[in-house]
This record gives structure tokens, sequence and C-alpha cells, in this order.
């Protein structure tokens, strides 16, 4: 997927989690999105959810940083859940722009956050440029403080200085590096746009990568 098309996600996702948000929308009636995914925080230590951040942040780690390698649990987990397929429009931004990479991808609600997004895609075998494909696995939030997820994630993830952040018109990407095992941590946000929430993306490379 690349950067300008990661960037688009948090646009989109912003306005297609802020409908699911709304009583009056279609989708706030739909009640798969009502069941909450509060058995994740059992995969990390726990942390009480007092802010929208630390939910976000239990979410990512315990949805898509510690199964992005085994996508089938994360497909397992959507299905007991009974989480709810995104709308078309959503899906079309989200999806891998390579023909043929498997791809799916949900919506479910939290207390705290309301409404979240997340798809996972097979790029193994695909190659971008330099960058080597692999598993991947992306959370969108519509609300919270996108600097203040980006404290916590590398205080988390205990990730060094962000090996880059730069600005995709007006929205900006912010991304590590990650060794042991090799993968690629991306978050992107709008807040310069004045766009509420953000979205995080945790890419499994190939192994030679």
């Amino acid at each position: 997927m690349t950067k300008s098309r990661v960037a688009s996600i948090v646009l989109c996702a912003a306005a297609a989690l802020s409908a699911c948000g709304d009583p009056s929308s279609n989708g706030a009636q739909n009640p798969a999105l009502n069941h909450s995914v509060a058995s994740q925080s059992e995969v990390i230590a726990y942390t009480e959810a007092a802010d929208l951040e630390q939910a976000a942040l239990r979410h990512f780690i315990g949805i898509c940083v510690l199964q992005v390698s085994q996508p089938h649990r994360i497909e397992a987990t959507a299905s007991v859940l009974e989480w709810s397929e995104l709308p078309a429009e959503v899906a079309a931004v989200m999806a891998p722009q390579e023909e043929g990479v498997p791809w799916s991808g949900w919506a479910f609600r939290d207390p705290n956050l309301s409404a979240v997004m997340v798809g996972i895609a097979d790029s193994s075998g695909f190659r971008a440029g330099s960058l080597s494909g692999g598993k991947t696995c992306t959370m969108s939030v519509a609300i919270g403080d996108v600097d203040a997820f980006l404290l916590q994630l590398a205080d988390a993830l205990e990730l060094d200085a962000a090996d880059g952040q730069h600005q995709i018109e007006g929205q900006r990407v912010t991304s590590w590096r990650r060794h042991n095992p090799p993968q690629i941590v991306t978050v992107v946000d709008a807040k310069a746009l004045g766009v509420p929430g953000y979205t995080a993306t945790i890419l499994a490379q190939d192994s030679d990568g």
C-alpha cells in the first residue's frame, strides 16, 4: 500500500466512523457493532482505559501487533465477536492496491472510542520499490489525541525515534522500522486539517525484507 493511499484512509475513516457513532445512522442499528472487544485486553498487561488513547492502544496491540503474523486469529476474533463488515466505500480505500492480495475489513464498537475499524491483508511475495510485502493489520479510530497516542505507542512498543515524519497533502505520516522481527509501524493523521482520529498500521515484512 503506497504512502499516499495510506494517508487517504484517515479522512475516509473519520467520516465513516463518525457515522457509525451516530445513533441516527443505519450502522448504529446493527447489533454487531455493539459488541465490545474487552477480551482483547487480556493479551497485554491490564490498563484501566481512562482515556481514549489507552483504549486505542489496547486494541492496536491486542488485535494487530500481537497477531499480525497470524491473520487467521484476527479473522476468528471478528467472527466470534460478530464484527460488522466495512461499508463498500471504506473498504475500497483500505483495500490493497495490488490485485490478488487477500484482504478483509471490519468495524466494531468500543465503549470509549465508539467505533473502530480493522483491516488485514497478506501481500507476501509482493514488492513495492525497495520494500517487501508481508502481512498487514490496520486500525482506524475517529476520535482521540493522536500526539498522545504516538507517545504511548512508542513507549509500549519500545520504539526509538521515528524513522520518518512527513506531510502528504496536509496529512502527517509517522513511521518506525522494527528489526526483530522485521516490521514497519505507521500512524497517519490529519490533525493539521482539523480532522480528528488516526490510522495505525503494522506490517510484518517477508523474511527477505
